[in-house]
């Protein structure tokens, strides 16, 4: 959890607030994609990959979502 939260303060710039919703579907983002991709899961456990590099693979994923979902409307 700790992790996790050090992951959300790179990505947000702000202390992560599990009352506020937009901070919730960050979470969310993060949660999904370590579980989606193990072998990053693991890389980020074993200090493989730092939390900044992580943070700036699930910023680049969360902007490919993006233009799929206006693409898609």
């Amino acid at each position: 959890e700790e992790i996790l939260e050090q992951i959300f303060e790179v990505i947000a710039g702000t202390e992560f607030n599990d009352a506020d919703q937009g901070h919730l579907a960050v979470m969310q983002q993060i949660i999904l994609l370590l579980q989606q991709d193990p072998e990053l899961s693991q890389d980020l456990a074993s200090g493989d990959i730092t939390v900044s590099q992580f943070a700036l693979k699930l910023y680049r994923d969360m902007e490919e979502q993006a233009e799929e979902a206006e693409e898609m409307e």
